[in-house]
């Protein structure tokens, strides 16, 4: 069997484009990294949480085996509000409070990234 990543093999990323592209929408990708490396920071976790993001949002990414959840959007000023409002930047977190970081990658309709979290390499949704 041949495999290509792009055509019959895809990844987390891959997915979330094709999500996009599929749905129309804005796509935002939670993932608590944070929580996989601090297994057991997970109450300090949902405290420090419960007041910065939607309870919606942060049950789904506790039920979730790989503590992550989507979310659609209809506009990329969504997508900036809650990119700039729900989470702690890993920049912003001392050392000690690295259980609290979530990965955000937001896709626009188009399957760009219009947002990512993980490196200096973000950028603002158009």
């Amino acid at each position: 069997m041949n495999l290509t990543l792009g055509t019959n093999l895809t990844d987390e990323l891959g997915l979330q484009e094709l999500f996009a592209k599929t749905t129309g929408k804005y796509v935002m990708h939670f993932k608590a990294v944070g929580l996989l490396e601090n297994p057991d920071r997970e109450d300090d976790f949902i405290t420090w949480h419960y007041d910065h993001c939607p309870l919606e949002i942060l049950n789904t990414i506790l039920g979730s085996d790989a503590k992550e959840a989507y979310l659609l959007l209809d506009t990329s000023e969504e997508v900036l509000d809650h990119y700039e409002s729900w989470f702690p930047k890993q920049g912003q977190l001392h050392e000690d409070e690295a259980y609290l970081y979530v990965k955000i990658i937001a896709i626009s309709p188009d399957g760009a990234i219009n947002i990512s979290n993980e490196s200096s390499s973000q950028s603002t949704p158009s």
